[in-house]
């Protein structure tokens, strides 16, 4: 089957109507597979920088108060608009950001470091009742993601300058990027994670990381995500 029919095939099937096109492309690359042979970019200077984990990311958001910067479209995400929040170490992006401050059934948060690097959480549940920041790692009964994309350090952007570098940066995984997890495949213990163009230290510490993160995040986790929907209920936009 060639690319464009597996593609379609996908397309037809899937329920998942909270995903944009940039979900769907990440989970076809995960179902395809991204095996440890994968190129190793070794000379990269990108691919040398400490790529932020999962445990960094959430260290991230609570490092000082989350101040408001705006709420937007962001691209890659149709008529979901994302509100974007600054800790004192990152910028934080979360997406499907209601103005009726319902919470999503797909709930997507992304941190890109003032250091570089962008990671990003993404949750979606099929059958599981009631609202996906109250659900515990049991209860994920579809799509569980956590991946990393390399990206030069941002500036101290506005929220125009946050969603330009968003744009310009959301798929470049020419300059390395890490995936755990697939569609369907929440409760599948088996996955692992995988990089691309990544220095081999600079991998092997982020599959590791996420590895365990993804099998059992833990109550910081859980914390995180009532803390960032407690801050979104607060948030007068």
């Amino acid at each position: 089957m060639n690319k464009s029919m597996l593609v379609s095939l996908f397309l037809v099937s899937s329920p998942l109507w909270a995903q944009s096109a940039k979900d769907v492309i990440k989970q076809l690359n995960s179902l395809q597979g991204l095996s440890a042979a994968d190129p190793v970019c070794e000379t990269c200077e990108s691919s040398q920088v400490p790529a932020l984990t999962p445990q960094e990311a959430i260290k991230a958001i609570h490092s000082g108060k989350l101040v408001y910067i705006g709420r937007e479209l962001f691209a890659g995400h149709d008529q979901n608009r994302s509100c974007v929040y600054k800790s004192d170490t990152a910028y934080i992006i979360y997406h499907n950001c209601m103005g009726s401050k319902k919470e999503s059934e797909a709930t997507e948060i992304e941190v890109l470091s003032f250091k570089g690097g962008m990671t990003r959480f993404y949750i979606q549940n099929n059958k599981t009742v009631g609202p996906v920041s109250n659900t515990k790692r049991a209860d994920y009964d579809m799509v569980w993601t956590v991946d990393h994309v390399q990206t030069a350090a941002p500036e101290k952007f506005d929220l125009a300058g946050v969603k330009k570098f968003y744009a310009e940066t959301m798929d470049d995984y020419q300059k390395g990027s890490c995936f755990i997890g697939r569609t369907f495949g929440a409760q599948d213990m088996t996955s692992v994670a995988n990089c691309r163009k990544m220095d081999p230290d600079v991998a092997a510490k982020w599959k590791s990381e996420s590895e365990s993160f993804w099998r059992e995040p833990g109550e910081e986790w859980y914390a995180t995500k009532k803390y960032l929907r407690k801050t979104i209920l607060a948030t007068k936009y």
